[in-house]
């Protein structure tokens, strides 16, 4: 009998791999060093706004986005908004074909009067999420072989798509406002899923501004503002029953001030771009050979451990944070007056039961009004410990986003912190099988000439063990032993009819 196995390749997330390059955005701005007396409020975004994968990297290019409020040399507050390119580079595994999603954040600011003009740095950390998705080979059927079919279910990524949606609102102040001293806008992914033709995307736009009010009072107020979006990116094979991914960037973001001296009303307009990368999996399944045995000869299996993902729809859950901390002593008199630039940094995720346990950092930069009506700033950094929801997922990958900060000062050293983190959980299921990758047949097996033979059973032993052991077709032992129940007892007795095979002369 012919030996001739048949194996098929196909290509599966196997792994997730995370990878990151740190980099620097620098620029100068018109300010003259000379003229700034102290620095307010200073925070930068960024966004990636291009890549490619060639050669084993992925390059990428990026744009930091600063905003600077300082007070001049006649104590009057100003702002400054400025630019600065970046690119770089990550590293692929070695033989990995890929998916991956980009991300950037700004993980410090720094303001540089040395030079005539201000300058500014922005630490930028891009993150890489590669999902490797590298053929694995496996056997599924031959001549000469009986196979015990196998179903392995897996997700087939339909390509990463990427989207743009405009959000707008006008924000009407019942005050003048003299300055913004800050402006921030956030986008988090709620809800993903597919429709016909398309990925559908949830999510929230978080909008803060920190305004000077204009007179007399010269009070500093804070705004904020939730915006849900819905964006639809257009993918042709999507169907409702696929699963499907997505991720929220901030790509711009502008606000005008229009204030009406007579009423004494402003109106805000703020402009945001989100872009979205989405993406959809099919599931589907696929049949492999589980075991596989020859009938006349010996056979060896190779076989290899493939772990596959699938990857849940996204999830989000928002979470108060309160925290007591110390601080620099705060003058008497001063009060805090607002909080800005908030920021939530993961340090630390653990599945615990049903939840995932998250610590991290929470740093606030605090508006402080003192006794003369001036504007002085403090950071404020405090750990935190939540639980969030996790499901049944195997693995996970968490993204936090810091939203209505705020802050009281309770004593001359200790200040009350609190805010609300917006955590996206990103689930993913890990199933393991072992595949045979290669069978070779090292032997013929001894023929057994006799008509008719009684074999005993084993005890719990179930038909394609038996089958195995005897080297008979299963659908043959069936026919010749229709009364055997599986598992067996071990007291059956088996009976296995052999074609009396022609003697050659």
């Amino acid at each position: 009998m012919p030996f001739e196995p048949v194996y098929e390749n196909f290509a599966v997330c196997r792994q997730t791999i995370k990878a990151e390059d740190k980099i620097k955005a620098e620029c100068r701005t018109e300010i003259p060093t000379d003229s700034v007396n102290k620095i307010i409020n200073m925070y930068a975004q960024s966004v990636i706004t291009s890549r490619e994968c060639a050669d084993g990297k992925i390059r990428y290019s990026g744009k930091a986005t600063f905003f600077i409020c300082y007070e001049n040399a006649e104590n009057a507050l100003l702002k400054c908004e400025c630019g600065a390119d970046f690119s770089g580079e990550i590293a692929l595994p070695e033989n990995c074909e890929c998916r991956y999603y980009l991300s950037s954040d700004v993980e410090k600011a720094e303001a540089d009067a040395s030079g005539v003009k201000l300058g500014v740095t922005a630490y930028v950390c891009v993150r890489a999420d590669i999902c490797d998705a590298t053929e694995t080979r496996a056997l599924c059927r031959g001549d000469g072989l009986i196979v015990k079919e196998e179903e392995i279910a897996f997700t087939r990524s339909l390509g990463l798509r990427e989207g743009s949606y405009p959000v707008e609102e006008e924000i009407e102040l019942g005050y003048k406002v003299a300055q913004v001293i800050s402006q921030k806008a956030q986008a988090v992914v709620t809800a993903a899923q597919c429709g016909v033709g398309a990925i559908i995307v949830d999510g929230e736009v978080y909008l803060s501004a920190v305004t000077l009010q204009s007179g007399g009072k010269n009070d500093i107020i804070r705004e904020n503002k939730t915006l849900p979006f819905r964006m639809e990116i257009e993918c042709e094979e999507a169907m409702p029953a696929c699963k499907a991914v997505a991720r929220a960037f901030v790509k711009s973001f502008k606000t005008d001030i229009f204030v009406d001296e007579e009423s004494g009303v402003s109106r805000v307009t703020a402009s945001v771009l989100v872009k979205c990368e989405g993406e959809a999996f099919a599931e589907e399944t696929r049949s492999v050979a589980g075991d596989a045995f020859s009938p006349d000869g010996v056979i060896e299996t190779e076989r290899e451990e493939t772990v596959l993902i699938k990857k849940g729809e996204p999830s989000c859950e928002k979470v108060k944070i309160d925290e007591r901390i110390t601080v620099d002593e705060i003058p008497s008199g001063a009060y805090l007056a607002a909080t800005c630039g908030e920021k939530a940094e993961i340090v630390a995720v653990e599945k615990d039961g049903e939840f995932i346990a998250v610590t991290g950092a929470l740093s606030i930069n605090a508006l402080i009004l003192d006794a003369d009506g001036k504007i002085f700033s403090r950071k404020m950094e405090t750990p935190f410990g939540c639980k969030i929801r996790a499901g049944e997922a195997d693995d996970f990958s968490v993204v936090a986003v810091a939203t209505d900060s705020r802050a009281k000062i309770t004593s001359a050293t200790e200040t009350e912190v609190s805010a609300e983190i917006a955590f996206t959980v990103y689930p993913e299921e890990k199933r393991a099988y072992k595949l045979i990758k290669d069978v070779k047949r090292t032997g013929d097996k001894p023929v057994n000439d006799h008509a008719v033979s009684v074999y005993f059973a084993l005890d719990n032993e179930d038909l394609w063990g038996l089958s195995k052991r005897l080297g008979v077709y299963p659908q043959n032992l069936l026919e010749t032993n229709p009364d055997l129940q599986f598992p067996l007892t071990g007291k059956e007795r088996i009976v296995v009819y052999r074609k009396k095979q022609p003697q050659r002369l």
